[in-house]
């Protein structure tokens, strides 16, 4: 039973040991009065806003990873959020993005996701933001073209291949199923 309620509360200490020893290190290297004075200096709307631009963001995440995985999250929206903050601090304190493996072990132990399908999950997902990054990266291409009508024509069907692609995912699965060994098809 001792190691039930451990395991269960591994991530949660796990998380509160990354904030102290972040909050240490920011007192070490910076000094937590500073960065104070600094957050006084702009300003408690400014300082709100961001806050609230932040937060949203994990919504947004949440949602996304709802999308994806809609029966598994039914009903648990907020534990969700939880999930995404979780791997978010993991992914921006642990060095070299160690972090990232954390979201297919807290999908497997807060919702019951396969390992491989919450791995299988973080990669598209990850390609997905690779694509927005690129998409408004095109921005800046097509402004150095001088906005001629070829250049917007590439960026455009660059911003919605992924759309475009969509429904051909099914006859990707069946090809990689055809190609790859037996045991990794229910990856």
């Amino acid at each position: 039973m001792e190691r039930n309620i451990l395991g269960k509360s591994a991530i949660t200490l796990i998380t509160i040991a990354v904030i102290l020893a972040y909050a240490l290190f920011v007192e070490w290297a910076w000094g937590w009065a500073s960065i104070l004075q600094g957050w006084q200096a702009v300003g408690l709307g400014a300082v709100l806003g961001a806050v609230a631009l932040l937060v949203s963001t994990y919504f947004v995440r949440a949602h996304r990873i709802h999308d994806y995985f809609p029966n598994e999250t039914r009903g648990r929206f907020f534990w969700l959020f939880r999930v995404t903050q979780v791997h978010n601090l993991l992914n921006t304190m642990l060095p070299f993005r160690l972090g990232e493996t954390s979201f297919p072990l807290l999908m497997r132990s807060e919702f019951g996701v396969p390992v491989a399908r919450g791995a299988a999950a973080l990669l598209v997902m990850r390609l997905l933001d690779m694509q927005a990054l690129l998409a408004a990266a095109g921005i800046g291409l097509v402004s150095h073209t001088g906005y001629t009508w070829w250049a917007w024509v590439l960026w455009l069907t660059f911003l919605i291949a992924p759309v475009l692609l969509f429904p051909l995912r099914n006859v990707v699965m069946r090809s990689a199923d055809n190609v790859l060994p037996a045991r990794l098809s229910h990856i």
